[in-house]
């Protein structure tokens, strides 16, 4: 988390190192456009100086910020997401596309880099932070465009960590031992015979959901919305691929071509295996990242968010509000809220009913 300098209405002048900031949601992602960004935060903090005179207590403090650069980097945490140098989460999951982009601002020129100032100037503000960064999603997506072996994993879980160190010198990146590589990748094989599952089914379903439906078209909406279903029990999916399910619903009620599900699955015919291994790794990017909120929350730790540039991802994320709870078992059990955002062509009532299908097609 970055220190703040705010001017007050009484000309005073605040220097807040915030412990908290409350998450903005998905109205906030939308409405970004190109140029100026700003936004209403609300934060608290112990550590506050007005005019040069610290505070005593926590301080409560509604600000309004604004950014000569539009948002490119998301801390997506519980409740909604942040421009990640506002995010107070002592750890980031890091995703392949940041590492990526990491990767290629470490190596081009400042003359390169100029030219990309808007994506590089927020990708810079993580030299900056004191969170710990994770290359774990990077190593479970693999390089390949399929699931990765575990030389692969281990080799990636490495590769990333360098890549990260490499960006950012003076970073603190977590360097995984034999045992947790193995712990990684033995998560990783657990999910591996749903993957394969949820992997047939979007190759399958894709061209159903690749289709436009306006919202008079109800009738092959609705055909097209059992086949889903259908679909999804004939490759034997249940409430674990919650989350997926949600997507591919997502699809058939787009408007304009754009809905959170679209922009993560990129339904088209004739969609390969290695496309739908791409979309399910982002779905369970969203699965891992709420799953291990739910651990540092038990734990009373600061929290960890899913840092990405993926715009579709951050909206699915706001617009599913995904959070989960660790049972006395230590097992997860995920909680998954689809809102008016998923499905832009419904109303409430029809959500609502929507909700009930897959509620009873999916106990």
């Amino acid at each position: 988390m970055i220190p703040l300098r705010i001017s007050t209405q009484n000309s005073s002048q605040l220097d807040v190192i915030p412990e908290t900031v409350s998450p903005l949601g998905y109205a906030e992602l939308v409405k970004r456009k190109s140029g100026v960004f700003d936004c209403t935060l609300n934060l608290m903090s112990k550590n506050v100086h007005e005019n040069g005179n610290r505070l005593p207590g926590s301080s409560a403090i509604q600000c309004t910020i604004k950014f000569a650069k539009r948002p490119t980097l998301f801390a997506l945490v519980s409740g909604g997401w942040l421009p990640a140098p506002l995010d107070c989460s002592a750890f980031y999951l890091v995703d392949r596309n940041v590492i990526i982009e990491l990767e290629r601002v470490a190596s081009s020129s400042q003359t390169e880099v100029a030219k990309d100032n808007e994506q590089t100037w927020w990708l810079n503000t993580l030299k900056h932070s004191d969170v710990r960064f994770n290359s774990l999603l990077y190593a479970m997506e693999g390089m390949s465009r399929k699931t990765p072996t575990e030389d692969e994993f281990k080799s990636e879980l490495e590769n990333g960590r360098i890549a990260i160190q490499k960006a950012i010198p003076d970073g603190s990146v977590i360097q995984f031992d034999e045992k947790t590589m193995q712990h990684g990748y033995n998560l990783l094989c657990d999910s591996n015979v749903r993957y394969e599952k949820e992997k047939s089914f979007l190759v399958e379903i894709s061209e159903i959901i690749s289709t436009q439906f306006s919202k008079r078209d109800k009738k092959n909406q609705e055909k097209a919305r059992d086949g889903i279903f259908s679909t999804a029990n004939k490759h034997q999916l249940n409430r674990d691929s919650i989350v997926l399910i949600y997507a591919t619903l997502s699809c058939l009620y787009q408007v304009g071509g754009r809905s959170p599900g679209w922009k993560v699955l990129k339904p088209k015919r004739n969609l390969s295996a290695q496309d739908a291994h791409n979309a399910i790794s982002d779905i369970r990017n969203i699965e891992v990242a709420a799953a291990m909120q739910a651990f540092f929350l038990k734990d009373g730790s600061n929290g960890v968010a899913l840092c990405t540039q993926d715009i579709g991802l951050a909206e699915l994320w706001c617009a599913m509000n995904p959070k989960a709870e660790l049972t006395k078992e230590q097992t997860f059990i995920g909680e998954w809220f689809a809102t008016k955002d998923l499905f832009p062509q419904l109303n409430p009532k029809e959500i609502e009913t929507l909700i009930g299908l897959v509620e009873k097609t999916f106990p």
